[in-house]
Formats: C-alpha cells, structure tokens, sequence
C-alpha cells in the first residue's frame, strides 16, 4: 500500500472520544450529529519561521498535535485536533472545525493517492503546519529514506500553489523571502 496512516495513541482517541460525547449532549437537540461515516487521523507537525530561515530540514518538525477528520461520503463534515506533548504522552483536546481547510485536506489525500511518484513507494501521511506563515499541508514521509513530499492545503499562502506536489527543498525555497520577512518583523523593536 503506497499510502500508509499511521494509528494514533489511545490516549488521543479517548480524548476525542470525550469531547464529541460533551459535544453531541450539549447540541444534540438543535444539530443532526449523527456519527459520520469515515474518518482519517494525522499526526500534525509544527516547523518555525526560523527553521526554514536557517535551512533546516524536516527533522527540525515537533509533532504537536493529532488532526481528525470526520466525512460522510460525500464531503467533509468536520475536524477535530487533540494537542499531544511527547515525550510525556499528554493529550488535551484541543478544537472542532467546520472550515475550508477540512475540504483543502480531503482533496489534498486525494491528491496523494493519484500521484505516480507515491503509488511507486511507500509512505506515511502526516501533516505540517507553518503558522506564521499560514500554510497547512499534507507531509508524505518516505518510508524508505527517498524526498518526502508536501501538498499544502486549501486555502495556502499566495505565494503556493494549493495542491500542488513539492519536495520539501522546493516548497522551502519558495517560502524563504516570506519567512524572512515574518521573523524581522517579529523581532523587530519598536518604538515607545
């Protein structure tokens, strides 16, 4: 199987678990709730401004958190996160979400599994997150030490093209000036 998704840790689950039961309890009168149909789990990543500034690789990525998506067939209904700290193996539930993002991530799994380069290997979904600058993509991690890949998610920074299949040295080239730019202003001393 080219495209593998990795479990996520109990301790997730039955966070997630807890926080749709209090969800569905306290909307369950007004929302049709009922349990969507699939869903997906990624483990979510986190990568600085500054790692890209200073060139760094995708090992400099710290897994913050598990993204759920819930869908029913035909589209997404909704996504939840639950953050985690390793490695002490803490999970809090964090936020459901009803934006564009879970439609950009549904197409960009879909996106994954069409491509020939992924169909020809294996690997492992996860995702990134650059919040400084905006972007949430899809991270296929070569299983096999080969250039893992990004598909950022819709919506994504103007600068990228939502979608689109980058190795990660291209997509962090292309986000370079952007970051450079983000980290001066936030480092910037302003006046009084």
């Amino acid at each position: 199987m080219p495209v593998e998704f990795l479990t996520p840790p109990k301790a997730s689950v039955e966070m997630l678990r807890a926080a749709i039961t209090g969800r569905v309890s306290r909307t369950a009168s007004t929302l049709d709730l009922s349990p969507p149909q699939h869903s997906h789990a990624l483990p979510v990543f986190d990568f600085g401004v500054q790692d890209i500034v200073d060139g760094k690789g995708m090992d400099a990525a710290r897994q913050v958190s598990w993204r759920y998506l819930f869908f029913t067939p035909d589209e997404p209904v909704m996504g939840a996160e639950v953050n985690c700290k390793y490695p002490a193996e803490t999970h809090v539930f964090s936020l459901f979400n009803h934006g564009r993002c879970n439609a950009g991530t549904l197409a960009a799994l879909e996106m994954a599994h069409m491509r020939k380069e992924v169909r020809r290997a294996t690997y492992q979904l996860a995702a990134l997150r650059i919040p400084t600058l905006g972007l949430f993509a899809i991270w296929l991690r070569h299983v096999a030490g080969g250039p893992d890949l990004l598909i950022p998610v819709q919506p994504a920074p103007s600068i990228v093209n939502a979608g689109h299949c980058y190795q990660v040295a291209d997509l962090f080239e292309l986000l370079q000036e952007s970051a450079g730019r983000a980290l001066e202003f936030a480092t910037r001393r302003w006046p009084r």
